[in-house]
């Protein structure tokens, strides 16, 4: 259904931005991976099935801000966009990461990660380090879901380090069924530019000088503190205490108040079942 807006600073009600009505299945605003906005402008950003696209208008237009590999925006599936404190934009396109210092047309410079291909990447989720900018973390699937790697850069992209490797039964993030194209989080601590989590199956936490551990369990009961429901889908920190944050996933929202030690499921009076298939006799 495209793009829905509201103005009403409560989320009570939505509209559809007109501009972002798919015309089909193929048309590339049938499908929104990720939005952002900029902490210093108007500006909000969209993943489309055609490309990263920008809107300083509320939505009225849109403009494909990636110029790859000559003069023509590239129209390649879009999966990811993060702006950082400064106003540097981030983007995944395709199997490749796209820097601009500001997000304007033409000034995205590739600085994907070497050993990448159309071919072999599924899906791409990357972390900007609110402390710093230059900061970035990749989380990389494979075309069958299984992990590639987690990488880690200090420098905007220019270089990139393994810090996780893929191929390990140690550190099988996205489980035996390889869901990396499903289920594929990532996050830098709001504070602490060398601590991340990462999430699929379950969750994981890693900090620079120490090794991978595992936060939770999916197949405890529900009522266990170290419960988290398998496929998670985003983290979101309490801007105001770091120990905080909100864990959304297929089975609901859950909170933490202790940085990731204990959780509880927070989805009163919410219901996360979906039937596939229906049939009468």
């Amino acid at each position: 259904g495209g793009i829905y807006k509201s103005t009403d600073a409560t989320g009570t009600s939505f509209t559809q931005i007109s501009a972002t009505l798919p015309s089909s299945y193929s048309d590339k605003w049938a499908y929104i991976y990720e939005m952002a906005a900029s902490p210093l402008t108007a500006r909000v950003y969209a993943c489309t099935n055609g490309g990263l696209y920008f809107t300083e208008d509320g939505g009225t237009t849109w403009t494909n801000p990636v110029i790859y590999p000559a003069t023509n925006p590239y129209t390649a599936t879009s999966h990811d966009v993060e702006v950082a404190s400064n106003g540097a934009v981030y983007t995944v396109v395709g199997d490749k990461v796209f820097y601009s210092p500001n997000g304007n047309s033409g000034t995205f410079v590739d600085r994907s990660i070497p050993g990448l291909s159309a071919s072999s990447v599924g899906r791409c989720e990357i972390a900007v380090a609110p402390s710093n900018p230059n900061v970035v973390y990749a989380s990389v699937a494979l075309i069958n879901g299984a992990l590639k790697n987690i990488y880690k850069t200090i420098d905007g992209g220019q270089n990139w380090t393994v810090i996780g490797p893929g191929g390990s039964a140690n550190f099988n993030v996205f489980g035996d069924n390889s869901q990396g194209i499903w289920d594929n989080t990532i996050v830098v601590h709001p504070t602490n530019e060398n601590r991340i989590l990462l999430g699929g199956i379950d969750l994981w936490e890693w900090e620079e000088g120490g090794t991978w551990l595992q936060k939770s369990l999916w197949y405890l009961d529900p009522s266990s503190a170290y419960y988290l429901h398998a496929d998670q889908h985003d983290i979101v920190y309490d801007p105001s205490d770091p120990s905080v944050f909100y864990h959304g996933s297929d089975g609901g929202v859950s909170r933490t108040t202790d940085g990731g030690t204990t959780f509880t499921t927070m989805n009163r009076k919410y219901g996360t079942i979906q039937f596939y298939a229906l049939t009468a006799n």
